[in-house]
Order: C-alpha cells, then sequence, then structure tokens
C-alpha cells in the first residue's frame, strides 16, 4: 500500500513542478485505484487529499474538488487524523472562494469552519480559513479599507509576523495573493502588483495548487491595467512578463478549459487592448465572458464585462460600455461582492438610473384593451444578452434572437431584415403558432408580402424605432396600403446599430391586440438590440473567415478561432489530397470577357464546392478553376467525392447544354500521404495550406488524366487505404515516378461515374486492359498492341486504351527502323 504514497507525491511533482499534468493525473488516479485495493484510510486520506488540491483541478472541473474534499474532511474525523482534516478543511474554503461560490453562503461556511478547526487545534490551517475568510468580508461589506486585512477574521499586523515565525509559506503565498486579487478588483493595480511579488518568494511551496492559476492570472492583469501609462521599454519588459505567464496559462487552460480557458481569454483581451489591436480584443473578452459564465465562474464573469465596459468606453462606443457594465454589476451583486457593486456605482454613478437590484421588476404597463401588464427583471434582459453574444454561428444566432423576441417582446410574429449593399432583405422570420424558425430567405422587402415595407425603410433611413400602438388609427403610417390591408394592430420596428453601421432591423407585430409593446417591452427590445448588432456583427466575421480559413483547417490545428492562429502553426499527418482542374480552360477563357470568366468559374465551383463538404473535405485553396482539397478522414471520404464531382459535373453539363454551351470535362487526381499543414507568410500577411509529396503527387497524378483522357486517377497508396476497394470500378493505368524519388507508384483508373455503356466497356476489358499494361512495361509491345486493340474494339470510346495503343505502335515502328 505505501508505493501508493510514492505514486501520488510523483503525480504532485509532474503537475506542479514539471508541468506536465496528464501524467501527473494518471500517477495520481493509479495512487488512489491502488489504495481500493487496501484497507489503509491514513494513506488513502493523504493520498485524496493531494490529489484534490495539487492535481485533480489541472484535468476535471475545479468545483468537483470540493465534493471531494468533504469526504476527507468526513473520513478525517471519523478516525481522528485531526493534521489532515485541518488541512482539507482550509482548502475547503479557498477552493469555494476560487470557483465563485455565493460569498453569503461561504461567510457561513467559513465561520463553521474556524470553530471547527479551533476545536481540533490546528493552527497552520486555522490561518489559512482566516484569511479566506476575511477576503469574503472585505468584499461583503462596505467599508473605507477593502483591501486592507484589519477585520475580525484576520489582522495582517499581527497575523503575518506569526506566519512567518512559523514558515508557514503556503499561508503566506495565499495571503499576499488573495490581498493581491482585492487590491486589482479595487483598482489599486500598483499594490496589487507588490503583494505579487511578494507572493512571488513562496510561490515554490504552493506549486500544484489552484492557487497559484490565480496568481498568474491577477498578476497579468494587474500589469496589463498599468502597462499603457508605461514609457516603451518598460511597457515591453512588462509584456513580456504577461508573455510568459500567457504560456502557462495556455498549458492550462489546454489541459482543463473548464477552469482555465475563460482566464487566458480575459487576458488575451487585455493584452490586445494594450496593443491596440480592437477587433481581437473584443473576441477575447466575449470569449472570457462566455467561458466563465457557461462554467460558472460568476466572479470572473463580473471582472470580464468590467473590462469588456471599459474596453467599449475607451474606443467611443459608450452604449455597448453601458450594456457590459450593467451586465459586470449585476454579476458582482449575484456573487454576493456588495463592497464592489458600491465601488462601482461610486465610479459610475449612470449606473444607479440604468439598473435596479436583481429583486427589483420594471414594471410595465399597455392600454386598457392590451393583453395585461408584463413583468420582466433585469436578470431575465441579462440571461437574454448572454444567450445572444454565446452564438457566432450566423444561423444559430438569427434563430436564437428570433425565438427570444417573439417569445418576450409581445410579438405575434417577428422578421429580421438585413442590409446587402442598397438592398434589405428578409432573412429570417418566425410566427408563434410555428416553432421554427425560417432562416435566410435573402427575400428583398418587397418581393415579401407580409410586412410594412415603408416603415422598414423609414427606420433604415432614419436610424430611429417605430412603435405604433394602434397601427391604423394613429401614428405617420395609418396611410399604408399593407396597414390598411391587414388593418394591423401593433407594430414595432427598430434598428441594430453597431459602431455606427446599420447591422439589421427588427421588425415585430402582433394584430390581436393594440398597445403590445409596452415600455418594458421596448426597454427589453432596446436592450437585445445592442447585443444583437454586435452579435450580428461578430457572426458575419465568423461566417467570413471561414470561407478563408476552413473550420476544418482550424480544428486540425486544435485551434478554436482564426484570432488564435500563428504564423508557422504546423501540423504532420495523413491526408488524402484531391486535385482537380478543367480541361481546356485557357481555350475557353480566351472568349470570354474577365467578368464572364468570374462568372463562369463561381458558377461552376459553386457545383463542386458542395460535393467535397458532404464527404468531409475542405478547400484548401482555389487556383483558378482549378481545386486543392483535403480530405483527413479517410481516403473513402475524398474517392467518394471526386465520384460526387464528376456526378454533379454532368447536372451542370446540362444546364450549359440549354444555353447552347459547350459541355465541360475535368481530371481528377487523389493520392494519400504524409504532408505538413499549418501557416506560411510573414507577419503582415499569411495564408494556411498544405506541403509535401503528397500535394506534388496528386497535382501530377491530376495532369496524367489528360494523357489517357480519363475523369479520374488515384494512386496505389490511395487504393491501399480504402476500406473496401472493391465497392469501386477501377483498374490499373500506369506507374508514375514523382519528382525526385526512385521508385514508381502505381496508378488507376476509378471510372465509376463514366457513362454505363462505358462503365460496363471498362468492366468488361479489364483484366485484358490490365494485362495488357504490363506487357507494355515489360517492353512487349507487340503482345501489348494485341491486346489494347481488343480492348479499342471492343468499345471505341476507350480512351486509355486507344492511347496506350498507339504508343506500341510507335515502339513497334521504331524497333522495325532501327533493325
Amino acid at each position: 500500500s505505501l508505493s501508493a504514497g510514492g505514486y501520488i507525491f510523483y503525480g504532485q511533482y509532474l503537475s506542479g513542478r514539471k508541468g506536465d499534468t496528464n501524467a501527473g493525473y494518471k500517477f495520481g488516479k493509479l495512487s488512489l485505484g491502488l489504495l481500493d485495493k487496501f484497507e489503509s484510510w491514513q494513506l488513502k486520506l493523504m493520498c485524496s487529499h493531494i490529489f484534490s488540491g495539487f492535481i485533480k483541478h489541472w484535468k476535471d472541473e475545479a468545483r468537483e474538488t470540493i465534493n471531494s474534499i468533504q469526504e476527507e474532511i468526513n473520513l478525517g474525523i471519523e478516525n481522528g487524523d485531526l493534521e489532515y482534516t485541518g488541512y482539507s478543511i482550509g482548502r475547503y474554503n479557498m477552493h469555494m472562494f476560487l470557483t465563485g461560490e455565493h460569498l453569503k453562503k461561504l461567510e457561513t461556511e467559513s465561520a463553521k469552519s474556524i470553530k471547527t478547526i479551533l476545536k481540533i487545534k490546528q493552527i497552520s490551517p486555522l490561518f489559512h480559513t482566516r484569511i479566506t475568510r476575511q477576503t469574503v468580508l472585505n468584499l461583503l461589506e462596505v467599508s473605507s479599507h477593502n483591501y486592507e486585512f484589519i477585520g475580525e477574521a484576520f489582522n495582517e499586523k499581527e497575523s503575518l509576523p506569526l506566519l512567518a515565525k512559523i514558515k508557514h509559506k503556503i499561508g503566506l503565498f495565499w495571503f499576499y495573493v488573495a490581498k493581491s486579487m482585492l487590491m486589482y478588483l479595487f483598482k489599486n493595480y500598483q499594490g496589487a502588483i507588490e503583494n505579487g511579488n511578494l507572493a512571488e518568494q513562496y510561490l515554490s511551496p504552493s506549486a500544484g495548487m489552484i492557487v497559484t492559476v490565480v496568481y498568474n492570472f491577477y498578476e497579468s492583469l494587474s500589469i496589463l491595467a498599468i502597462s499603457k501609462n508605461k514609457g516603451t521599454t518598460e511597457r515591453r519588459e512588462l509584456l513580456k512578463k504577461v508573455s510568459s505567464n500567457q504560456k502557462r496559462m495556455k498549458k492550462w487552460a489546454d489541459s482543463a478549459p473548464i477552469n482555465y480557458r475563460h482566464k487566458y481569454d480575459l487576458v488575451a483581451a487585455e493584452q490586445a487592448r494594450v496593443l491596440g489591436k480592437n477587433a481581437i480584443a473584443r473576441d477575447y473578452y466575449d470569449r472570457a465572458i462566455e467561458g466563465a459564465k457557461k462554467n460558472g465562474f460568476i466572479h470572473e464573469e463580473a471582472i470580464a464585462y468590467e473590462r469588456g465596459a471599459e474596453f467599449y468606453f475607451a474606443i467611443g462606443r459608450e452604449e455597448i460600455g453601458w450594456l457590459y457594465m450593467k451586465n459586470a454589476h449585476y454579476a458582482y451583486q449575484h456573487w454576493g461582492a456588495l463592497a464592489k457593486v458600491q465601488n462601482l456605482e461610486v465610479d459610475y454613478p449612470e449606473l444607479l438610473r440604468l439598473t435596479k437590484s436583481p429583486t427589483e421588476k420594471i414594471t410595465t404597463t399597455s392600454s386598457s384593451d392590451s393583453s395585461g401588464g408584463e413583468e420582466l427583471d433585469l436578470a431575465t434582459a441579462i440571461q437574454f444578452t448572454n444567450a445572444l453574444s454565446s452564438e457566432i454561428i450566423l444561423e444559430k444566432l438569427l434563430a436564437t434572437l428570433m425565438n427570444i423576441l417573439v417569445e418576450n417582446a409581445g410579438a405575434e410574429r417577428g422578421i429580421l431584415i438585413l442590409p446587402r449593399g442598397e438592398n434589405l432583405l428578409v432573412e429570417a422570420t418566425k410566427e408563434t403558432d410555428s416553432e421554427s424558425v425560417s432562416i435566410l430567405q435573402s427575400l428583398p422587402i418587397e418581393e415579401f408580402a407580409r410586412l410594412s415595407a415603408k416603415i422598414v425603410r423609414y427606420v433604415a433611413r432614419t436610424r430611429e424605432t417605430v412603435v405604433l400602438n394602434h397601427a391604423t388609427h394613429e401614428g405617420n403610417f395609418t396611410d399604408d396600403s399593407y396597414i390598411q390591408q391587414y388593418q394591423c394592430q401593433s407594430i414595432a420596428c427598430t434598428p441594430l446599430i453597431n459602431q455606427s453601421k446599420l447591422q439589421g432591423i427588427i421588425y415585430l407585430e402582433n394584430n390581436l391586440t393594440t398597445g403590445a409593446f409596452t415600455e418594458g417591452r421596448m426597454e427589453l427590445l432596446r436592450t437585445l438590440a445592442i447585443q444583437a448588432a454586435i452579435s450580428l456583427e461578430n457572426a458575419r466575421l465568423h461566417d467570413a473567415c471561414v470561407r478563408f480559413v476552413p473550420s476544418q483547417f482550424l480544428s486540425l490545428l486544435e485551434k478554436e478561432s482564426i484570432v488564435d492562429v500563428e504564423l508557422g502553426d504546423r501540423l504532420e499527418r495523413e491526408m488524402t489530397v484531391l486535385f482537380s482542374d478543367i480541361r481546356d480552360f485557357t481555350t475557353i477563357s480566351e472568349q470570354m470577357t474577365p467578368a464572364e470568366n468570374f462568372a463562369f468559374i463561381n458558377e461552376y465551383l459553386g457545383y463542386m464546392e458542395p460535393q467535397i463538404q458532404k464527404y468531409g473535405g475542405f478547400i484548401d485553396k482555389y487556383i483558378g478553376d482549378a481545386i486543392m482539397a483535403l480530405f483527413a478522414h479517410s481516403a473513402d471520404d475524398a474517392l467518394k467525392g471526386a465520384i460526387a464531382m464528376l456526378q454533379e459535373l454532368k447536372k451542370y453539363n446540362q444546364v450549359r447544354q440549354q444555353r447552347n454551351l459547350n459541355p465541360l470535362r475535368i481530371g481528377i487526381g487523389l493520392h494519400s500521404g504524409l504532408l505538413m499543414l499549418g501557416t506560411v507568410g510573414g507577419l503582415g500577411r499569411m495564408d494556411g495550406t498544405a506541403i509535401g509529396d503528397a500535394v506534388n503527387l496528386s497535382s501530377r497524378v491530376e495532369g496524367l488524366t489528360k494523357n489517357y483522357g480519363v475523369s479520374l486517377l488515384i494512386t496505389y497508396q490511395t487504393l491501399a487505404n480504402l476500406n473496401n476497394p472493391l465497392e469501386y470500378d477501377f483498374r490499373f493505368i500506369e506507374q508514375v515516378k514523382a519528382k525526385g524519388k526512385a521508385k514508381a507508384v502505381g496508378l488507376f483508373e476509378v471510372f465509376s461515374a463514366e457513362p454505363l455503356e462505358l462503365r460496363n466497356a471498362k468492366t468488361a476489358t479489364k483484366d485484358k486492359f490490365e494485362r495488357a499494361v504490363l506487357l507494355y512495361y515489360r517492353k512487349s509491345f507487340q503482345d501489348a498492341a494485341r491486346l489494347f486493340q481488343e480492348c479499342v474494339e471492343y468499345y471505341e470510346g476507350d480512351r486509355a486504351a486507344r492511347t496506350y495503343l498507339e504508343r506500341c505502335e510507335r515502339h513497334v515502328t521504331s524497333h522495325s527502323i532501327l533493325e
């Protein structure tokens, strides 16, 4: 059983000191697994304590450690192990605090914990728990010393010398980190840095604990808070320190994203802000907020909202800044940090007018013939804005927005209009009697019968909100033919503005009642409109980025977003490369104007691209009319995609035939092999690409399709990687050497997509054709010519057989001349 102790200490060493969290976690689990076989509660308590305190949080949800620690406390009390019981109680309170437990609950729990520790007379954890409790009290109680530890639980003037005397290094580390955290929250950034520096000397004994991540987090945030006001040289050194911290935080975030990804994202947002990279900063603020919210770190969600608000204020986007600041104010309230809430209200007096407490309702009234009053609280409004801010996929965002609007804004039906150039297009509609949202119709408003185009154009032009309580009888649009035809009752229409640009228009109707869009509902609509405008822009940017950088490319590089991609990122792996090209494209394009060329290429690619995506491939690049695509999962995906492209080409040629245009012919080459996927370029411009012999060979294979008049060639490597080669129609056609390679590669024609008559002919003559090819490579040209002649006589349209026959005849003739 004693080996379990060795394994747990080694796991702690790997996780905390060496940064190998995966190996450390495995050794920790090995230790606990061994103890399940032995009846040794002493070892079990010690090993469990180390696992939950120093190892578990690097892989699992940090909040799960709290339950584990509670079990340790019960085990220690039952068996009389007072030392580890005390340690566990101290860790229990600190973990609750650092994972965002409500402060009022934590105040009660910490008081109970101190009583228990006093009973069992454990001095070291007593100090630890008192520091946690005083930190909580400083946040709960409004006072003039928000970050001074001089309260009932801990007095730094009296207790710090005692901590130093008993060499309680972990306690000293926790004290200076907690004080640094409070100073940061109350904006004494220089003091936060100084206390962080004091904490650093006690970092080593605390290695592996959650608090070491918190130390890294607040040190980076504090440095970034002051760095913009520093000189160039000093700022450069400060940013170097942050970059060093972020390298470690990135490893932790990759290991346990549920605990640490949002911390990394918030620091990255602040880095981008200091460097003036506003677009990147905006994205990272939203990601930090979303991550903290999703995983229950309410205190860090509040910080992210507050930093985001200050960012938007600084760039002149006050309407968005106030939205973020209101959310920060509410999140701090929800955490229970009343001292911080008041601090915000002093710094931003406007908050008192803009916000109400979570328990105070925003009551709205309507006219006597309406459906009655509605009550919408601030928490609900924030919930809706958060739902919108978390969506970056355009279609999902539109569905989320329309569902929220129609269900909560008093609308019977809702319509979203998006501008495109000079046009206004209906892109999403939602009816109360339908569960689904109709998305991306792209209909001009003039062609959409069920809305007042006159009101929409007015809102687009003036950027003003229109609210009609009784549309047929009041307001400036009573003469609108649509309103009169449908006897409209209540209409609300509001613009979505971001950075002074019209992002869209929300149009709502309720024809069952007058006065449906009350002041409270319009307040909700205005709040949603701000977030919807931001989210629409972000979703469009994401949509545009995905078009230039495929999501599969990012996924393979293990990147969540294009902003994570750096020059030189790379990955080596086996893939199947597809190259395709249009036959005689130069001749075709010479007969068209440049504008016609672009229209033709885009139309053709519009047929081809979906077939590649359908089978899990993605376009690496377009080279004029040529396509280079990558298939990361299986060779079957690539081959099925290629066959689908040839079948889709038949449909496109039918369309061309109706226009009296000649049919197109294309060639496709496939090769499976090792390639390097990554980014190339310079600091000003980089591109994602694939490099390697697999790319070069697939390009050459596509070129050889022209030599034989065939549509699809694959290499032996692709054939060998197929799950069931007999599922396809193929025949051996040639051996080819890649440039700079000594060994020849076998090529096979796949003719599954050929017309039925040609496919049957190639199947019937397959054995004869392949024997002829082998004879050709053995230089038995006369015998090969005889067999190729039989293939041609069987079906004259077999161009490959005819090509080989002509080659054989030339060889026979040359041999005769030499003789």
